[in-house]
């Protein structure tokens, strides 16, 4: 995070804790938080909840951004494409 900021990039950081280290050097922070259960030790809807939140910011920044990220998207496809068996 410290060396993204250095080089002059925006950082965010989604945490499910407050007081979370990374918290202290991102610009922005979202706190995204869930109750687990006692039923598995992995803790699988707070990871869940911090995926959706990926999802919503990515599609965000693609309607903002559509044809620079269609455009990218279609040079990764081809990129792939020329690689599968």
């Amino acid at each position: 995070m410290e060396v993204a900021r250095s080089a002059g990039a925006s950082t965010l950081a989604i945490v499910s804790y407050a007081r979370s280290p990374v918290s202290k050097v991102a610009e922005r922070i979202l706190r995204v938080a869930s109750s687990e259960t006692g039923y598995r030790f992995e803790p699988t809807a707070s990871r869940i909840a911090q995926l959706c939140v990926i999802d919503v910011l990515s599609v965000g920044v693609s309607l903002l951004r559509r044809d620079e990220v269609l455009t990218n998207l279609n040079r990764s496809r081809r990129a792939v494409a020329r690689k599968r068996y």
